[in-house]
């Protein structure tokens, strides 16, 4: 992935206020996290309770945006990633303020609960 796609799929959440796919894209940057380390970050520091990120790092993982390696996910374009959000701070602030983004409840779901 480019560094222009990178931009353009980051600016995309923004837009749409994808507060879990954005918390995650955030903690990424600073260091690779493992699944347990990534999910209590998440869990306390945005949400203030047990919040499942496996829907998002698959998401994340389709667009392009990290990849597993060896058990830690990292950013695929960290540079990129960080000038995105760097460039959107204070909107990302205003969507880090609420308690949910878009989709982070139907995130939270089981399969079977979609469905009903």
């Amino acid at each position: 992935m480019t560094a222009l796609n990178t931009y353009d799929v980051v600016y995309g959440m923004i837009r749409n206020r994808e507060k879990a796919k954005l918390a995650i894209l955030k903690e990424l940057v600073d260091k690779d996290l493992d699944l347990f380390e990534l999910t209590d970050i998440i869990s306390k520091k945005y949400y203030n309770r047990i919040f499942a990120t496996n829907p998002f790092l698959e998401k994340l993982k389709e667009k392009g945006l990290i990849e597993d390696k060896s058990g830690k996910y990292q950013l695929v374009d960290r540079k990129a990633t960080s000038d995105t959000l760097l460039a959107n701070q204070n909107e990302i602030e205003r969507i880090f303020s609420v308690d949910y983004g878009n989709g982070d409840l139907a995130g939270q779901l089981m399969e079977q609960e979609k469905y009903i």
